[in-house]
């Protein structure tokens, strides 16, 4: 295998940010009415149902990025991720270490994906890589304000900085801070977190029209049914 080949393969890494699942500390605004057993299941099914579908992407890193306790993961996450540390600090901090952690690996084009959209198509992270081709920035937006993923080309830009996040201004505050630093940015399809009770009310309502949801997001389809959030289904 020639320099050039082995180059080559360090192109791409696709980052999933996940927190140890432990009650009270996740999916903390599904509670009530659910209870924080309740919700800290309906996370877990998140987790697995996203690495399920980011094992479909061809890229050559796929890593956790875990905040908590690093046994639960060495036990539940599939071999084939690898494991890093968020660290500290707020999640503008959290993105800068990994993102930086990306560079040094030397791989040149770094996604990286919340636990908060079960029902994500694994085509829009495809998408992701193949615009960061021609972009320095590939950001996918959230209907709260923020997004669900995150894309850069490296090296590291400093974009994390002044941001508001976990509000309405969090997308809005990345785009102008993008533009401050004459960063070419392109724009993903929107779609929804699951961060609170009535975006788990959604997320029922597009089980019960998308039959093939059921099939990508099995895990979360099964507990929502076991916790009777799903009503009737044909």
């Amino acid at each position: 295998m020639s320099y050039r080949d082995v180059h080559r393969m360090r192109k791409n890494c696709l980052v999933i940010f996940v927190k140890s699942p432990i009650p009270g500390q996740v999916k903390t605004r599904l509670s009530p009415p659910l209870s924080l057993q309740e919700s800290c299941q309906i996370y877990q099914a998140f987790v697995h149902d996203i690495l399920k579908m980011s094992s479909r992407i061809p890229v050559e890193c796929k890593m956790v990025a875990y905040s908590g306790d690093s046994d639960h993961f060495k036990k539940n996450i599939p071999s084939h991720f690898g494991l890093i540390p968020q660290g500290e600090g707020d999640l503008g901090d959290r993105l800068s270490r990994v993102f930086k952690w990306s560079i040094r690996q030397g791989f040149s084009r770094t996604v990286v994906l919340g636990s908060d959209a079960p029902s994500l198509p694994n085509e829009f992270v495809d998408r992701a890589f193949q615009l960061l081709k021609k972009n320095d920035l590939v950001l996918g937006p959230a209907w709260d304000g923020g997004y669900y993923l995150i894309g850069l080309k490296g090296p590291f830009i400093p974009l994390f900085k002044g941001i508001s996040w976990s509000t309405r201004k969090t997308l809005l505050q990345t785009l102008l801070k993008a533009k401050k630093l004459k960063k070419k940015v392109e724009i993903l399809s929107p779609w929804y977190d699951v961060d609170s009770y009535g975006g788990l009310r959604f997320l029922s309502l597009d089980f019960l029209c998308a039959r093939s949801l059921r099939v990508h997001s099995a895990r979360t389809y099964e507990i929502m049914s076991s916790l009777g959030l799903l009503g009737n289904h044909p």
